[in-house]
């Protein structure tokens, strides 16, 4: 078993990390020198989501000697199911023009396609993606190994670079273009489902697994993390200035980086007793803040017939209604079990 206080340091990670999903998804940095400074770091955020939540589970069936995904899959769905009941009304009218198109069939292969696939509310295509994730890394691993599993899911993700941040060079390949368009057009960008999140998942399993994934010091670490942001700091300049993309979901270079600071964060000697309710209000405010993203700007400017809220003030609106919403629950909990199912 690990100690608790890794625990701690993972738990305080996947908050700081939904803190910048939400300063992303709000374009807290964008137009401004925050977005050089900060925004190819901020990209870390869901490939940590990924990682922790990989590494938890795993870390789990290594310590019982075994068993498969069903129990993370039906804890995940559950987690899915209940903010898809709690907020279907929004999601109905955020998704209607896909769900309602006149024809029957259509409509409910669009709805089934959202539920079980894209994922119906905002925001929480990163459970299905998990989910789907951790049962194929899990299935596969037992059958070729971890090293093919690991093989399987680079080749994933480099295809979702070339979908993402080298776009406008890749497009220009007929069969690539034919397929990523075709794999597009049916779901979604593969950048916002499980390919994306296949090589996340698979290295989360060989922390677990084997926790020394990178055996060496901390200072070397260190040296090797800030040669991993400054190769992720190029690659951003490069994509910006050579194909005009400054917001991408992918690079290159993400793995080394995100694999470092998974290494030092795992190995910290943080302790703190309210690190495991910081996790739980993580999931909420993930999964929550884009719809009130969403209905803010609706207010704003369908109802007051004005621009919505700046940047700034965007995302700390957006942020604090995902975080008084998140508290409640962890408190209401206590007294409700169901509520459970809300982190």
């Amino acid at each position: 078993m690990e100690n608790r206080r890794s625990i701690d340091s993972l738990d305080v990670a996947k908050f700081v990390a939904a803190l910048f999903v939400v300063a992303i998804h709000t374009e807290l940095f964008k137009g401004s020198l925050l977005q050089c400074v900060v925004f190819p770091w901020a990209r870390m955020a869901v490939p940590l989501f990924f990682m922790i939540s990989s590494f938890l589970f795993f870390r789990r069936q290594v310590a019982v000697g075994g068993g498969g995904a069903s129990h993370f899959a039906k804890r995940l769905m559950g987690f899915y199911s209940f903010w898809l009941v709690a907020l279907l009304p929004l999601v109905v009218l955020s998704r209607h023009d896909r769900w309602v198109t006149g024809n029957m069939i259509g409509s409910a292969i669009n709805i089934l396609v959202d539920v079980f696939y894209r994922g119906a509310v905002p925001g929480s295509w990163f459970v299905i993606a998990l989910m789907i994730s951790v049962i194929g890394v899990d299935f596969l691993a037992r059958r070729v190994g971890n090293v093919m599993v690991l093989c399987f899911s680079l080749l994933l993700f480099f295809f979702c670079c070339a979908h993402s941040a080298y776009w406008p060079y890749f497009k220009k390949i007929q069969w690539f273009a034919t397929a990523s368009n075709f794999y597009t057009s049916m779901f979604i960008s593969p950048v916002f489902t499980w390919p994306a999140a296949m090589l996340w998942v698979a290295l989360g399993k060989f922390f677990a697994e084997k926790r020394n994934v990178l055996p060496c010091g901390r200072g070397v670490k260190f040296w090797l993390l800030v040669v991993g942001c400054a190769l992720l700091w190029s690659e951003w300049l490069f994509v910006k200035r050579n194909f005009g993309m400054s917001t991408c979901d992918t690079y290159v270079t993400l793995p080394v980086v995100c694999t470092t600071v998974f290494s030092l964060i795992l190995n910290s000697d943080f302790q703190w007793d309210g690190a495991r309710r910081l996790r739980s209000m993580s999931a909420v405010v993930y999964i929550t803040h884009p719809l009130i993203s969403q209905c803010i700007h609706y207010v704003f400017e369908c109802r007051l017939g004005c621009p919505s809220l700046l940047r700034i003030p965007l995302f700390c609106v957006t942020l604090s209604c995902s975080l008084l919403l998140a508290n409640c629950i962890w408190r209401l909990s206590s007294r409700w079990s169901l509520l459970r199912l809300a982190y």
